[in-house]
């Protein structure tokens, strides 16, 4: 049973699926089986799923072999940066671990683009000029929809507007 904080990888079977379709899945149970990479627990597959149907197409894949528990823990994701901002710390290096944190949270491995964009940027207003692209990424998934405007609030706060 799909249990939460559990990861999964793809066997063989799973992988030959996502190369080939050579079993025939159905599309839903493809798409999960898509994004089920070693680090993704089923909260995070549910934030970007509908996540009702997440829990029994994990195990629908699990019992036909398609999937199997991951050997490996999942990396813990950093606390987002709180809303309170020292005055002595640092808006730039703060709105950026923010901006990188919650496109990892939120978007998991599909964030990596705008978190390397936001890595590479130099200054406040590089971050600011990111703004729009890295909003329109968290919009995505359906978390991030629903949190948009608190963390839209935070990252404000933090950037100084």
């Amino acid at each position: 049973m799909a249990a939460s904080g559990t990861t999964w990888v793809k066997t063989t079977k799973g992988k030959e699926e996502v190369e080939s379709k050579a079993h025939g899945l159905g599309f839903k149970a493809r798409h999960v089986l898509i994004m089920i990479d070693g680090k993704r627990d089923l909260e995070a597959l549910q934030s970007i799923l509908p996540p009702a149907t997440v829990p029994g197409i994990v195990d629908e894949l699990l019992n036909n072999g398609f999937i199997e528990v991951s050997e490996v823990v999942a990396p813990v994701v950093a606390a987002p940066v709180e809303a309170e901002v020292n005055p002595e710390e640092d808006p730039y290096l703060l709105g950026q671990t923010f901006m990188i944190n919650m496109a990892g949270r939120i978007l998991g491995i599909a964030g990596d683009p705008i978190s390397a964009k936001v890595k590479a940027a130099s200054d406040v207003a590089a971050l600011k000029a990111l703004y729009p692209e890295w909003r329109s990424a968290i919009r995505q998934a359906p978390d991030g929809l629903a949190r948009l405007k608190e963390l839209e609030k935070k990252l404000f706060k933090v950037l100084g507007d």
